[in-house]
């Protein structure tokens, strides 16, 4: 049986025997958005799949499920062509979270979003798929934001739509890996298969958490990243420190701002190995960044964007922006006044996937 043929049987069955709040599915048109001046042409673009089991927060004893409007937990399936057989098709699998900005009776609209597995049918490969240069290997991180508009038809039955970016990246672990962006609109239904709603007198908040912002609090981070550089090629660390000072404004944000200084030995090895530099690859290799950047917190995780840019000229040099995007975890309770967290991230120049990095960041 092929792929397409396994996928279809999936998309019948699984909602069969699945289990949830909703049941919802979408048809969508995607656009394959290049970043890189050698990404492949892409002629055409074709219809994506989305299947999605929607679980709502509950919890009467529960602070966060308010906090955040009981968010809902999405088990998403998206299915998408790049538009090109070079690139095939992907796949993204993984947990999301819902949102809501607005919510009523009859109609809504939701924030999703989170990190998942993505998988690429065509990879790169030396022999039978040199062109591909957006992703080298089959496993990625998937990486989805969406808009999604719902409204009642019936008491169980909802029309949706939707417009979305989808990310897949291997955050160069291995090479080749441009990275693909695909942005997307469209349109689908949902299926209610519980009515039940969870309600609680805004007053009970206060008395479930006793909140304050605080003060300005400094962080040390300390970051590790690996890069392959070269076709099957070694595998080079890349050093991370930084620093700056956190500043939480909500229950669940916090505002981060510092600098970080990188040493790059993938880039260090390559310009030892290839133009014989004894003494000034350290500075073509090291950089010093500013950044701003936002937590998403949620229990004992944060959801983390940063945005920075380089004071420093380096080797290979794209751009002046840096964009980085993971998952963390507070080892310490939310409110804490000093906080250990560790994290796992995708960092890019600007768009275009760099490497992956783990870190470890205390605030006190």
């Amino acid at each position: 049986m092929n792929f397409r043929k396994t996928l279809f049987y999936l998309l019948i069955l699984f909602p069969i025997f699945g289990y949830g709040q909703f049941i919802q599915s979408s048809v969508n048109v995607s656009r394959t958005l290049a970043i890189h001046p050698d990404f492949p042409v892409i002629k055409s673009n074709k219809p994506s799949f989305n299947l999605t089991y929607v679980l709502k927060a509950k919890g009467k004893k529960s602070y966060w499920p308010q906090i955040y409007n009981y968010p809902s937990i999405y088990f998403s399936l998206d299915y998408q062509s790049a538009g090109t057989a070079v690139l095939g098709d992907l796949i993204g699998i993984g947990p999301f979270v819902g949102i809501p900005i607005s919510n009523h009776k009859k109609e809504s609209v939701t924030l999703v979003t989170g990190l998942g597995l993505g998988i690429a049918t065509n990879p790169f490969n030396k022999i039978t798929n040199p062109s591909n240069i957006v992703i080298g290997s089959t496993f990625s991180i998937y990486a989805k934001a969406s808009l999604q508009y719902r409204i009642a038809l019936t008491d169980h039955i909802d029309f949706l739509s939707n417009i979305s970016i989808h990310h897949y990246s291997n955050g160069n672990f291995v090479s080749p890996n441009i990275g693909a962006n695909l942005l997307a609109t469209g349109i689908g239904l949902g299926i209610k298969l519980s009515n039940e709603q969870v309600e609680i007198k805004p007053h009970q908040l206060d008395s479930l958490f006793k909140f304050s912002t605080g003060p300005l609090k400094p962080f040390l981070r300390l970051g590790l990243g690996l890069k392959e550089q070269g076709i099957d090629g070694p595998k080079y660390p890349i050093y991370v420190l930084g620093l700056g000072i956190k500043k939480r404004t909500s229950r669940k944000d916090i505002f981060i701002t510092g600098f970080e200084y990188l040493i790059n030995y993938a880039d260090v090895r390559f310009l030892k190995s290839t133009f014989g530099f004894e003494g000034e690859e350290i500075q073509k290799a090291s950089r010093l960044l500013a950044f701003v950047g936002h937590e998403f917190v949620y229990k004992h995780f944060s959801f983390i964007t940063e945005l920075g840019y380089y004071f420093t000229d380096h080797y290979d040099k794209r751009s002046s922006f840096s964009s980085k995007l993971g998952l963390a975890f507070n080892l310490n309770k939310p409110h804490a006044i000093s906080n250990l967290q560790t994290g796992f991230y995708v960092r890019a120049k600007l768009l275009e996937a760099e490497f992956l990095e783990w870190n470890i960041s205390f605030s006190f």
